[in-house]
């Protein structure tokens, strides 16, 4: 029978769908991967910082406009300015309501600013689309629609389950995670 170099077998190398590789090459990875600060999920107190920019200036809500398409983000640890870039799942829109919108996500808003995740639970696409008068949050992959006031709640398209939401809170002039995301981020395809 043959053994990887750290004793495995062939064959349990390749139920676990590695293939001909050794796990000797690919655990390293996995580990280092898996304790990475740039890869943690978003945590209470994270800064936003906006997807491009080198400086990694946090926002505030004056830097989501009302009414506006999403601005794509991704959190940053506030003490050592680690934005958490490494993970796709990590990225996350805003969008900034109205004030005279109401609806089921108010809670999670901070003057007006919702996230979600931007990542579709379809077939994990970006979300990039905001069509404001019915304020819903639409993936121009598979046509994907998500009511932004109502939780991420699916208004069409194939997604099976809604838009993740994460909550936020204001801290001085800058937007805050309040609880990380409270549904795991999945994809139906």
């Amino acid at each position: 029978m043959r053994r990887c170099s750290r004793g495995i077998p062939r064959r349990e190398m390749l139920k676990l769908g590695l293939g001909g590789v050794c796990l000797s090459a690919i655990c390293p990875v996995m580990i280092l991967g898996q304790n990475d600060p740039a890869s943690t999920t978003p945590q209470e107190g994270d800064l936003l910082v906006k997807r491009d920019d080198p400086a990694s200036k946090p926002l505030g809500p004056g830097d989501v406009g009302v009414q506006r398409p999403p601005l794509m983000a991704w959190p940053m640890d506030p003490v050592h300015h680690i934005v958490r870039s490494a993970n796709r799942l990590n990225a996350i829109l805003l969008i900034r309501l109205n004030p005279t919108t109401s609806g089921d996500t108010l809670p999670n808003t901070a003057e007006g600013v919702l996230a979600y995740s931007a990542l579709c639970p379809h077939a994990g696409c970006d979300v990039t689309e905001w069509i404001p008068e019915s304020t819903t949050l639409a993936c121009d992959c598979h046509s994907s629609e998500f009511n932004a006031t109502a939780n991420g709640r699916v208004v069409g398209g194939p997604a099976a389950r809604p838009l993740p939401p994460l909550a936020l809170r204001v801290d001085g002039p800058t937007l805050v995670v309040a609880r990380p995301f409270e549904t795991s981020i999945r994809f139906d395809e």
